[in-house]
């Protein structure tokens, strides 16, 4: 057998290119020839891989014995010789990259043992990768399977209803402004009537200004109905007054303006739902008990009663939850964004300055000519520098034309503009996942999961480790090297 150890053939073969779990797997066949096999012998051939630092890394040994001898491995019969077949999983270790297979034999027969020559059978070449994607530009409300690279928010909503709020509250039984009460002298409160004018100023198409008189629920019904209605008149009158001086202020147009305004006013009555939300939301230990005792009433009349009995409880209910019922509630619905999508692409065209931020990048969504889009993003960065979305979009159209360090700058420079970005983070994501730098990839994908965007799908991709295995025979080596010697041979006569 030891002389006659040439004749046994080898060979090798991936079972697959491409694996999962931290290994590959290779199968190495051989075969015995005919009257080789001794009857009594046994024969251990054991695989392994040796890097070119000389480290060895042994694989699965693969046992044999022969018709009459004891053993637990594969019989080979001595006159017609076998074939044999052994799957080996090679564990992934980047240290062994780039190795040669070989295969270290002994026989033993009785006492005897005896190693055969070393032979090696091919060169394995191990590495890993990720799955390969193809990412597309969407905008996040956009339906698409698979990675993508996103477009920033426009923000721009056609014909969108705005509205602005306010309050003037009232003491109890009266219908006449007092400015010292401590509701009206909350600096919220303030800062939101002296709001109104301003906002009125802004929009071109006012829908209609709401004014609403409110009652506590405590007095007699009739007298908070009047109530009610003479608060919405005196918020009006109020409102009027005040909208002619800052008007007057502005050095606006005040009659012709003013004449344009739309009022609607409604009295609301008794606040019985706005009591009952306030009183849930008290700090008073009883709460839940003095409402049970309030709604189990029959009539109007007999809660009233109740409330009344409660006042002289809780001061809490008197002090803070009643008087923040008696109100005029100022209710201002405008409308705004009313140029249609022909007027933005036309301004876009000849005067891009004269748009707001959201209908510039709202221009962009309304075409598919790439170019037509780098245009209004490089103008949305000239225009307005401070806003992270003219860099995030512009980078997704360096993305499409293959300049990803210009992509990546941008990118990058969006980030820095407006940290944990959902959009942006996942751009940056898949950026890194297309650089190979996984890891990187990975926080990303993490941080953009953390300011709200679904990242299960991406975090599954990074982590979906793929092992590829090459495996090139022996003379195929050989002849790979022959050819590169006669080449550069070639060369240096030239």
């Amino acid at each position: 057998m030891v002389k006659k150890q040439d004749q046994v053939t080898h060979n090798a073969k991936p079972t697959a290119v491409e694996s999962r779990g931290g290994k590959s797997t290779i199968a190495i066949k051989g075969t015995f020839p005919e009257k080789y096999f001794a009857k009594k012998a046994t024969m251990t051939i054991t695989p392994a891989i040796k890097n070119y630092n000389g480290e060895i890394k042994q694989l699965t040994p693969i046992d044999f014995q022969g018709e009459k001898a004891d053993g637990k491995g594969q019989i080979i019969n001595y006159k017609e010789g076998s074939g044999f077949n052994s799957v080996q999983n090679i564990p992934y270790d980047p240290a062994f990259g780039k190795s040669i297979l070989v295969l270290n034999s002994t026989v033993k027969k009785g006492e005897k043992e005896i190693k055969l020559n070393e032979k090696e059978i091919g060169e394995v070449n191990m590495s890993t990768k990720r799955q390969d994607i193809d990412p597309k530009l969407v905008y996040k409300n956009q339906t698409s399977d698979g990675t993508n690279y996103y477009f920033s928010e426009h923000n721009y909503i056609p014909n969108n209803l705005v509205v602005k709020t306010a309050t003037i509250f009232f003491d109890f039984n009266s219908d006449k402004l007092n400015w010292n009460l401590p509701f009206n002298q909350k600096e919220e409160n303030k800062q939101a009537l002296s709001e109104l004018f301003p906002f009125l100023m802004d929009y071109d198409s006012i829908q209609s200004i709401d004014i609403e008189g409110w009652a506590s629920p405590e007095g007699e019904l009739r007298r908070n109905q009047q109530l009610s209605n003479n608060r919405s008149l005196v918020g009006k009158k109020w409102f009027e007054k005040e909208l002619e001086s800052y008007l007057k202020k502005q050095s606006k147009e005040t009659k012709s303006f003013m004449k344009r305004l739309t009022y609607k006013l409604y009295d609301k009555g008794e606040d019985w739902d706005g009591f009952i939300n306030a009183l849930k939301n008290a700090n008073i230990e009883d709460k839940d008990k003095i409402i049970n005792v309030i709604q189990s009433q029959a009539t109007k009349i007999q809660k009233e009663q109740q409330i009344q009995n409660m006042i002289a409880i809780y001061d809490e209910i008197d002090q803070k939850i009643l008087p923040c019922l008696r109100r005029s509630y100022f209710k201002i619905s405008c409308v705004e964004n009313l140029r249609t999508d022909e007027e933005i692409m036309r301004l876009v065209n000849i005067s891009p300055d004269s748009l707001t931020k959201n209908e510039l990048l709202y221009a962009a969504s309304l075409t598919n000519d790439m170019e037509m889009k780098k245009k209004i993003f490089s103008k949305a960065i000239e225009l307005h520098p401070e806003d992270y979305r003219g860099y995030n979009d512009l980078a997704c159209i360096k993305v499409a034309e293959g300049k990803t360090d210009e992509a990546k700058k941008l990118f990058e420079n969006a980030n820095v503009l407006k940290s944990n970005n959902d959009v942006v983070l996942n751009n940056l994501g898949i950026m890194s996942y297309q650089d190979k730098d996984y890891g990187k990839s990975e926080k990303y994908f993490n941080e953009s999961q953390k300011a709200g965007m679904d990242q299960s799908k991406n975090l599954a991709l990074v982590k979906d480790t793929i092992y590829t295995i090459d495996y090139q025979t022996k003379p195929d080596i050989e002849e790979t090297a022959n050819d590169d010697k006669t080449k550069k041979q070639k060369s240096e006569d030239d």
